[in-house]
Order: structure tokens, then C-alpha cells, then sequence
């Protein structure tokens, strides 16, 4: 474990395989890189403890520890299999959401050696639990086809599952089934069905994504490689970011888009559901009085006493007709001659000096780099981009903290500033930032960071990069004009090397 402020190891945990289990990996022809204990699962529990969950040479272990004051290390209180909680592979995507006040773990994940298995799963995983835990439909393409699970997260009474799949309903030009960016949920308070329906989901639901660029024939972003947690934006919505990008060919693109919860609510509430009524007939949408009642998926007190229409209606078809629309399209496109986008986070609601609200983006690329951005009217502005690592590596992770930015690859660790406030010399080149954490101070003759705002006068505009407050005017350096990135390229040392 390492202190972000510090930067430095604050203590270690040695949890290798048994020397048999590594053994038997490689018996079954896997790598002995493959065959070591990936850790795949960190989370936070009640009472100081930690859980901790790891591939464990392609037999998922799972472990909490207790952190002792006495000699300030984490014991290990208890090992059990942490089957549809890690992967088996280090190499596949998966996604956990753990909610310590109910001891409940929601993962999306694959279950088996061979990786045939995906599954979206609750367990409660308390000390005196015995729960075998509800999971989705075993070797059915309807609910879940090879998919890649991207991110996960709790909003109001459900968990929502982000990730990408071969879909069912679109066949390319070679007859393919092509990859689709879904959105799936399923309720807490699920139950799953009567017998012998009582381990699988009742509510689960799942509806494409479209990032696409309008026209009469869309150019679509089908691929999702990213997504942040939802960020508010009204009292009664909230918004997600994700990344996106084509499919692998010569004609590479990466795009940002966003998405209403409320919007993504309101499909799954209120829309209807698509059906294939024989395997060579189109995908259409079913008619409203074709949808029993209860409405399939949604929360219920006790879904144990669904009526077997419903279950199994919700079950066959979990898939809403209507694709959930981005918010006014692709907020930012990176074409094929720039590096793939790999990685989001959001530090939200960041106030600019004349009080306006900006969640500013953070985007990390295949080539070790992190782009910082925001969206004003109409408009996203690229405000840097920063290269973190020395080698050229894909940013495979990106957390943020009000103060730093903590940006990880396959094998290191780095943290940088959120912003780089200092770095100009000039009002005009501090205002054409258009960064919300920057502004010029008269009073010092400087450009300072928002925590430095306590009084004197400052000068910002984050909608034209310009302003005639400043002391040399109006400025259009050759520079700015031909749309360079102040700080393009910043060289930034990583502190570990793991």
C-alpha cells in the first residue's frame, strides 16, 4: 500500500499461491506469469477491516484483514473462494462495487478456468453468511455474450454495469455479430425468483449505448473503454462520462460522450423491450400489451412471488428496444493519427472566480499521457496535455483527489497536480488556459490556483480564453493562434516503479 502524499510504501502484504496450485496452473498449460496472484478486488469494510480478493493462479481466493495498532500491520482473519468475485485470468475485464453496510459484494465478471462463463453476481460475503449468492442466466447469449465489464456503481436503488459484447441483434457486413456498449442494472433488494429460479436476477435489464456522430448514416463509437462515476447536475439528475472508440482497423478513433442517469432511468422504467421472434426474423419492439404486469425488471418488494410470466418474460428478453442517446453527441473525437483513449476520471463541480461550476475531465492514452479538458457552452476545450511516464505505455487506471491526480499503468504509479497554475508568465497566457482552476492575480502580477483566491483581483475566462482586464491587452501570439496546447508535452516524473 502507498501514501499518495508521502510517496512512500506505507506497508506490504506477501500472498503467494501454495506452491500446489501454482503447479496445477501449469499443468493445465497456462503461463507461469499467469499462474502468480493477481489482486483484482481492494475494498474498504466496516469495523477497520479490508477485503482483498486476487486470481490466485487461476483459483480465485478471497481474504479480509484487520489492521492491528500494535504493530501497524493487517492481519488475515480469514481466506474463501473468491469464485464470481476475481477472474480467473488477470487479463480479463471485470468490475466490483462492495457495499460494506450490507456486507454484499456486486461483481461483473467470468466464473470458470476457461473463461465461458461471464456473469453479473451478488453475494453477501459477511463472516456468517451463508449465501450462495444471485447471479444471471448461466450459457445464455441473450443476457450476456463475451462481454468485457468496464464499471459499476450504486445510484439510488439499483447497481448499474457498464461494459461492451458481441450483440445479439447487429450483424456486420461479413455476418458477424458486432460489438455493442452496453448499460445493464439489476435492483438491491432482488431476491431472485421462486424455485428454482431462487439464484438469478429477476430485474436485470441491459440497453445499448450510442456515441455516434449524426448523419444520415451515423458514424458510431461502438467499442467502451472507460466510464466515471456519476457526477450531479441538477437536483434530480446526474450525468456519466465514458470513453469510447471504434472497433480495431486502420481507421482507429477514440471519442468522449455523455450520459443522463435520469434518461437511462426513465428507458428502463417506461420502454419497451426488443424481441427476435425466430432466428431469421428482424429484431423489433415489442407492443405494449404484450408486457405483463409487473413490469419486468422493476424493483419489488418481494420478487420472490413474481408471477412466472414475468420472470421469465425479463429473463428471455432483458434487452430494451431503444438505444439510451449521448448527451448532444461526442464532446471530444481523437481521429486515427493521435493516440487511442484509454481511461476517464472526473474531479467535478470545480468553481471558476465568478462562481460558475465546471466538472473538468481527465482522459488518459495509450501512448502514457493525460489530456485535461472541460465542456462549456457548446464547446469542450482541451486545456494541456501532460506525458506522465518515460516509456511509451497506456494509461490503465486514473483516480482523483482534489489536489492530485493519480494515473497508473500495467507497471507504475505516478501522481501529478490537478492543474499547473504556475506555469504561465503572462495574464494572456494564463487566461488562455480557459482552466477553471487558474486565474491571473493583479494584485502579485502572477497566475495562481483557485486555493489562492481568498482576496485581491483576479482574471479568468474560461469561455474565450481572453480578456481585456489584462495588462498587455488582447495578445494573439502566434502560439496561441495556431491552437498549440500551452504546456503540450510536459515531462513529469513518475515517484514509483513497481
Amino acid at each position: 500500500m502507498i501514501s499518495l502524499f508521502g510517496r512512500y510504501a506505507v506497508m506490504k502484504i506477501d500472498w503467494k499461491p501454495p506452491a500446489d496450485v501454482i503447479e496445477e496452473c501449469l499443468m493445465k498449460g497456462k503461463l507461469k506469469s499467469d499462474c502468480q496472484n493477481y489482486i483484482r478486488v481492494l475494498a474498504r469494510q466496516s469495523s477497520g477491516k479490508a477485503l482483498i480478493c486476487g486470481t490466485h493462479a487461476f483459483s480465485p481466493k478471497c481474504r479480509e484483514y484487520v489492521y492491528s495498532s500494535v504493530d501497524g500491520t493487517l492481519k488475515n482473519t480469514r481466506q474463501f473462494d473468491g469464485q464470481g468475485i476475481s477472474p480467473y485470468d488477470p487479463r480479463d475485464n471485470s468490475t466490483v462495487v462492495y457495499l460494506p453496510e450490507t456486507h454484499e459484494i456486486y461483481t461483473g465478471t467470468v466464473s470458470d478456468f476457461v473463461g465461458n462463463d461471464p456473469l453479473i453476481y451478488r453475494k453477501r460475503i459477511g463472516e456468517n453468511d451463508r449465501d450462495n449468492g444471485i447471479r444471471t442466466q448461466r450459457d445464455d447469449a441473450r443476457v450476456l455474450d463475451t462481454p468485457n465489464f468496464v464499471g459499476s456503481f450504486v445510484y439510488k436503488e439499483h447497481v448499474y454495469y457498464w461494459y461492451r459484447e458481441r450483440a445479439a441483434e447487429a450483424m456486420d457486413n461479413n455476418e458477424e455479430r458486432q460489438i455493442y456498449a452496453r448499460v445493464a442494472r439489476v435492483c438491491r433488494n432482488d431476491k431472485g425468483g421462486a424455485r428454482p429460479a431462487n439464484e438469478r436476477w429477476t430485474s436485470f435489464m441491459k440497453a445499448r449505448l450510442n456515441c455516434s456522430l449524426p448523419s444520415a448514416t451515423p458514424f458510431y463509437f461502438n467499442e467502451l473503454k472507460a466510464v466515471s462515476d456519476p457526477i450531479a447536475t441538477s437536483a434530480n439528475d446526474h450525468r456519466v462520462y465514458a470513453v469510447f472508440s471504434t472497433p480495431d482497423s486502420d481507421v482507429r478513433m477514440s471519442a468522449v460522450c455523455a450520459f443522463s442517469m435520469k434518461r437511462i432511468r426513465e428507458e428502463f422504467d417506461y420502454g419497451t423491450f426488443k424481441q427476435q421472434r425466430t432466428v431469421n426474423s428482424l429484431w423489433v419492439p415489442y407492443n405494449r400489451n404484450e408486457i405483463p404486469r409487473p413490469r419486468p425488471g422493476a424493483c419489488v418488494p418481494d420478487s420472490t412471488k413474481l408471477p412466472e410470466a414475468t420472470v421469465s418474460f425479463i429473463t428471455r428478453t432483458p434487452l430494451m428496444h431503444r438505444a439510451i442517446e449521448s448527451v448532444n453527441g461526442p464532446m471530444l473525437i481523437e481521429g486515427s493519427d493521435r493516440a487511442d483513449l484509454t481511461q476517464i476520471a472526473v474531479l467535478p463541480h470545480v468553481d471558476s472566480v465568478n462562481g460558475q461550476h465546471y466538472d473538468i475531465i481527465y482522459l488518459g492514452t495509450s501512448d502514457g499521457r493525460v489530456l485535461k479538458l472541460i465542456e462549456t457552452v457548446g464547446n469542450t476545450t482541451v486545456i494541456e496535455s501532460v506525458t506522465v511516464f518515460s516509456r511509451t505505455i497506456p494509461v490503465v487506471n486514473l483516480l482523483t483527489t482534489p489536489r492530485q491526480l493519480v494515473v497508473v499503468s500495467s507497471d507504475e504509479v505516478a501522481t501529478i497536480d490537478v492543474h499547473h497554475c504556475n506555469e504561465p508568465d503572462s495574464c494572456n497566457r494564463c487566461v488562455a488556459l480557459q482552466d477553471p482552476h487558474c486565474a491571473w492575480d493583479l494584485t502579485i502580477a502572477r497566475c495562481v490556483n483557485r486555493n489562492s483566491w481568498s482576496g485581491g483581483h483576479f482574471i479568468q475566462n474560461i469561455v474565450f480564453g481572453q480578456s481585456e482586464q489584462c495588462p498587455e491587452g488582447i495578445v494573439i501570439s502566434e502560439e496561441l493562434s495556431d491552437g498549440e496546447l500551452l504546456f503540450e508535452e510536459m515531462d513529469l516524473y513518475l515517484f514509483l516503479y513497481i
